[in-house]
């Protein structure tokens, strides 16, 4: 409009877009405006916006991200990967593969990493194997030599979920800790898992204790960090959203599960 950048339909994420765009608020257009630029436009698309092909003309360029949602909003989204190099063949005497909706949800995370965004949520109704599903993802990007160490931040009582998923199902190499008890155990386990860890290590903690377990973590610096059931990171102030947010800007790739 004008030459600018009109936002609309934004108002869960006013006060972001007034604050980190500089934009301005128009009764007239009932949006927000602000000069374009490829950064505004990349956020935008990071946060689910929809983008006027016009903008993307009046600034020259197309984000990969967009592009991949694109395809897949038109189902044109191409699953290239079954992930059957990565999981057992057969599980309590029958065989084992990767449902469909797994194997999307795997690819899909994979192409968002493959396009150079840091991260993903993956939302999927209870029971459906979103455990899995980021394994998969997990898994292949280990073994293409982009991950190295993994953070699994959950509820208490899913620390031991992860644990057996990877047992029972898992096929390539990793190492897994579950850091519980006093800190002392934590860091005793942590430092098990530095020492001698081989393949993908995967350290798994509860929300409760990320805050305490910081520095540590911090140090480790965990290539991707998985937070599941993350409502939990939903109230921006508390300081297990701090810690688990301060710990996943030092990664490589972040992904939500809900």
């Amino acid at each position: 409009y004008g030459g600018l950048l009109a936002i609309k339909d934004c108002f869960a994420q006013k006060e972001l877009i007034k604050d980190k765009f500089g934009a301005v608020w128009s009764k007239t257009q009932k949006a927000w405006l602000t000069a374009p630029s490829e950064g505004k436009v990349e956020a935008l698309v990071k946060m689910g916006a929809e983008i006027n092909e016009d903008v993307y003309q009046a600034i020259g360029v197309k984000h990969k991200l967009h592009e991949l949602l694109t395809k897949i909003k038109d189902k044109a989204y191409v699953v290239n990967d079954k992930f059957d190099d990565l999981f057992v063949k057969e599980f309590n005497g029958e065989p084992f593969a990767l449902m469909e909706h797994q194997v999307l949800g795997a690819n899909f995370a994979n192409e968002i990493y493959k396009a150079g965004d840091t991260g993903c949520m993956l939302s999927m109704e209870m029971g459906t194997g979103k455990t899995l599903t980021a394994i998969a993802m997990i898994g292949r990007q280990y073994k293409e030599g982009n991950f190295d160490k993994l953070l699994v931040v959950c509820p208490k009582v899913a620390l031991k979920v992860w644990k057996y998923e990877f047992e029972k199902f898992a096929t390539f190499e990793y190492s897994i800790a579950c850091l519980q008890g006093t800190q002392k155990k934590r860091i005793d386990t942590m430092n098990w898992l530095l020492e001698s860890g081989k393949g993908l290590k995967v350290a798994i903690i509860n929300y409760e204790y990320t805050a305490t377990f910081l520095p540590i973590l911090e140090k480790w610096k965990p290539d991707v960090v998985l937070c599941d059931e993350s409502h939990r990171i939903k109230g921006a102030t508390t300081q297990q959203t701090k810690a688990v947010t301060k710990v996943g800007n030092l990664s490589k790739f972040r992904i939500c599960l809900t």
